[in-house]
């Protein structure tokens, strides 16, 4: 974060075509003789009476030299044998204080950029930040077009460059030097106007894909979707109940489903960017990959046997023992009468910290043996016994919930989709 020094204060001074005649320190003030010509050509000098140790107190002085100027008083001053057509002044006291006027609307002008750029000159700011304020900046002064023509390259780049170092929020300094250093890192080595537009042309395009790129990313992370419709079928419903749940709960984001889901539609505009290489891509992922960007297997048994999906039978005694006998104990003495909980409910749900659950068979040495025993192979397991099933069930609804969304609709999807069917139904006949 840059720290604003006097040299800063000077500098911004000179940008408003001010110029430093004389700098003093009396004690705790500091004193900035300044000097500028009016319209009329009028030598304007002011002092700013600043704070010594505080650069950023030359805003507050420059809205009291603003505050207490009166072009009335100034005017009077040349009604004398000095002034009226005389050493320079109009002939005409109201062209007098016209001149005075513009003056005191140019202190007002100077007086807000001071405390705008005082105000915003510890931003903090990136290379990546310079380079998308730029490129913003370079397409509104064309016009809001965002191919530069040959002609114009250079000085809309030196006109955007200019705004973004002297106008923008930020130190002039540390704008100016990460603009240089990105402009050269994009390729503007020469002077020549074709190079200019090229390279910026180029960089506009890259530019655009990537806001594109993040506006979808934030759709996603913004957009809840409930995909439910009166008339599905219960297992319909499980399934899209199931979907829902992954696009809008995921902390990864998975960019390929989530944008797919949601921009996928016939009439979205993403469709018309990306087209149908963006399509296939998708839908490769979509029927064939299982799900496998977001889940490891054994997850998504679960998340499958949670929504009602798959039913598990791993709860047979052989496969974890007289580990049983400790479910069937604390049913017996907690659950009331009717109550139905399942053995893997009684692990996950009744007993989801394994600590709480190794303390609670601490006084049953066998059963926690049995039980450590049971949580060690049950992963193992559950893959072996479900992933082929479960991963082929996935796809399955994957496809048919892109399909109720109507976001599968043209022949490269359609081929895709077959192709799909078709190997599935194949590892079926086998």
């Amino acid at each position: 974060m840059a720290k604003l020094t006097w040299d800063d204060v000077e500098e911004r001074l000179e940008y408003l075509n001010y110029k430093v005649l004389d700098r003093q320190s009396n004690g705790t003030i500091y004193q900035i003789e300044i000097e500028k010509y009016s319209d009329a050509g009028q030598d304007c000098v002011h002092v700013l009476q600043c704070e010594k140790n505080n650069p950023a107190s030359v805003a507050r002085a420059f809205d009291d030299l603003y505050q207490s100027y009166d072009p009335d008083e100034e005017t009077m001053l040349w009604t004398g044998p000095d002034g009226h057509g005389k050493n320079g002044a109009p002939y005409h006291l109201s062209d007098v204080l016209k001149d005075m006027e513009s003056v005191e609307k140019d202190l007002e002008n100077s007086a807000a950029y001071m405390k705008t750029f005082v105000e915003n000159f510890d931003i903090k700011l990136s290379k990546d930040d310079i380079k998308g304020k730029f490129l913003t900046e370079l397409i509104h002064i064309n016009g809001g077009k965002a191919r530069i023509e040959e002609k114009y390259a250079i000085v809309l780049c030196k006109q955007a460059a200019d705004f973004i170092i002297n106008k923008e929020a930020g130190s002039p300094k540390q704008k100016k030097k990460y603009l240089n250093e990105y402009l050269k890192e994009i390729g503007i080595t020469d002077s020549s106007p074709k190079t200019y537009a090229d390279v910026l042309n180029k960089a506009i395009r890259e530019n655009q894909k990537t806001l594109e790129i993040e506006e979808m990313k934030a759709a996603c992370k913004n957009h809840t979707l409930h995909t439910t419709k009166p008339g599905m079928s219960s297992t319909e419903a499980k399934y899209h109940n199931m979907f829902d749940h992954l696009f809008n709960c995921s902390d990864t984001n998975p960019v390929e489903y989530a944008q797919f889901v949601l921009d996928a539609s016939s009439g979205a505009l993403l469709n018309g960017k990306k087209g149908e290489k963006f399509w296939e891509y998708s839908v490769d992922h979509a029927v064939n990959s299982g799900g496998e960007l977001w889940q490891p297997s054994v997850e998504r048994i679960f998340l499958m046997e949670r929504f009602g999906l798959i039913h598990n039978d791993y709860e047979e005694p052989s496969l974890y023992g007289s580990c049983y006998d400790a479910y069937k104990a604390y049913m017996k003495e907690n659950a009331a009468h009717g109550d139905t909980v399942s053995f893997i409910e009684f692990i996950n749900e009744i007993f989801p910290d394994k600590t709480n659950m190794t303390e609670c068979l601490q006084d049953a040495p066998v059963l926690l043996k049995e039980y450590k025993s049971f949580d060690e192979k049950k992963e193992t397991y559950l893959v072996e016994k479900y992933s082929d099933t479960a991963d082929k069930m996935y796809g399955k609804y994957m496809h048919k919930y892109l399909k109720d969304l109507d976001v599968l609709d043209n022949s490269a999807r359609d081929r895709k989709i077959a192709q799909y069917e078709k190997n599935l139904d194949s590892g079926r006949s086998r």
